[in-house]
């Protein structure tokens, strides 16, 4: 049974790392679909920053995002969704166009607010994107837990002790079958 990998979280929570990992694994058999992606090729190209790429191709990154999460479903591998996905809304976007018969798991990416600003703090400094403390905190106001039918599993990813860095605990909740699927 193929499944669709719906990773939910902030801005340097680890989903993009987590994901790296969960396709090195799995070679040939898993393939990944971010509109980080997207836009980091457009400021590559286009010799600009990702939050001007962002702004000025944001209508064009929703469009290739749609375009290569269909295109994903038609390779015959799992497929791993890595954007924030932090609203049902934002989720339904995505769980709509995933075939019939797919497994669904959400992967939701739970780190402590001071790790996760030193984190995008760290990530700025070495020329990485950039994302202001304001706009962290309204991300995590909209933040809306998945509901038990969105998904068939859930994959909860919080860091390891502080003894061993990088060390991810794993905690897995399995929804109850959904109806029609």
């Amino acid at each position: 049974m193929s499944v669709v990998l719906v990773l939910m979280g902030l801005p340097g929570s680890g989903k993009t790392t987590w994901r790296r990992g969960f396709l090195a694994e799995r070679p040939g058999t898993a393939h990944a679909v971010g509109r980080d992606d997207i836009v980091e090729e457009l400021a590559a190209i286009h010799r600009i920053t990702y939050a001007e790429a962002w702004r000025t191709f944001s209508r064009i990154i929703d469009k290739e995002f749609r375009r290569r999460l269909a295109e994903a479903f038609t390779l015959d591998r799992d497929v791993v969704v890595d954007n924030t996905n932090l609203t049902a809304k934002a989720r339904r976007r995505i769980l709509g166009r995933v075939p019939r018969g797919w497994k669904r798991v959400g992967v939701i990416f739970d780190i402590p607010e001071p790790q996760l600003v030193d984190r995008l703090r760290a990530r700025g400094e070495a020329g990485g994107k950039h994302v202001a403390p304001w706009l962290l905190r309204q991300m995590r106001s909209h933040w809306e837990p998945p509901s038990p039918a969105e998904f068939d599993s859930l994959l909860i990813i919080r860091p390891g002790p502080a003894a061993t860095p990088g060390v991810e605990r794993r905690l897995r909740y399995d929804a109850p079958a959904r109806a029609g699927g």
